[in-house]
């Protein structure tokens, strides 16, 4: 396991209510869950699950929900006509299960792919699946898309004038 995704998780655990003994057992059985519900191959397998275990653990987020939160977002994404990747849609996931009732609304979906599509337009080459957590980001706001749009194209203008390369790591 990685000692990497351990200093991750950690300073995800800072705030965590509990003694260190607490935190640490509840942290190995979410991590331990989530290994368990990801069949052989799923992002789960890797050491990554123990900063998405830290994250759930610091929201109380059952382990269960979130996996059906990323399962139902895989799906989703085929139905919006967006490619799917269990990696990427894992972090959309983190992003938009809601903390209260430990799922995620398809609205939150709807607005995630209409982003992705808009940034796509703009950027048809570099926008992919690795956009996904971004654009879940930008759905929970109020901003419109257009505007949205804008300010995103605005902030990859200027620092494209300060010299940075066009591409996907702009």
């Amino acid at each position: 396991e990685s000692a990497l995704a351990f200093r991750f998780a950690t300073a995800a655990l800072v705030t965590t209510q509990g003694s260190p003994n607490e935190i640490a057992n509840g942290l190995r059985a979410v991590a331990d869950d989530l290994k368990a519900r990801a069949g052989w191959f799923g992002p789960m397998r890797s050491s990554i699950r123990f900063l998405v275990a830290a994250i759930l653990l610091r929201n109380a987020i059952d382990p269960a929900a979130f996996d059906a939160a990323c399962s139902e977002i895989n799906d989703g994404l085929r139905e919006r006509k967006l490619r799917r990747n269990r990696s990427h849609a894992l972090l959309a996931a983190l992003i938009l299960v809601n903390n209260d009732q430990q799922r995620m609304e398809s609205a939150q979906l709807d607005r995630m792919a209409e982003v992705f599509h808009a940034m796509k337009e703009h950027h048809p080459w570099i926008t992919n699946a690795g956009d996904y957590a971004p654009c879940a980001l930008l759905a929970t706001t109020d901003t419109g898309i257009p505007e949205m749009m804008q300010r995103i194209e605005a902030a990859y203008e200027g620092l494209r004038q300060r010299g940075y390369s066009r591409g996907d790591r702009l």
